[in-house]
């Protein structure tokens, strides 16, 4: 309960209560498509967020072709779904 981690991780947790309590999303109880949704939500801004970074003008000046993070504008297109890790 000292970490960081754990501080970062009960804050995540109390965002995702009370999402689940706000007025548009009051359902009686919690189902695992309530949750699945929510995930897709914050998958879907996440995605925008690193989307909005890759296409920066300033960190496309940032990145060369030998580097690594090239991979991330250059990287798999097969259509697979890519986990990463940053």
């Amino acid at each position: 309960p000292g970490d960081e981690a754990y501080s970062i991780t009960r804050q995540g947790v109390k965002a995702f209560i009370n999402e689940l309590l706000e007025p548009q999303r009051a359902v009686e109880k919690v189902t695992q498509a309530t949750v699945d949704e929510m995930i897709a939500d914050l998958d879907k801004k996440l995605c925008q967020q690193v989307d909005a970074i890759l296409h920066n003008a300033e960190f496309q000046k940032m990145e060369s072709p030998g580097d690594p993070s090239s991979f991330w504008s250059t990287g798999p297109t097969s259509g697979k779904t890519t986990r990463s890790r940053f």
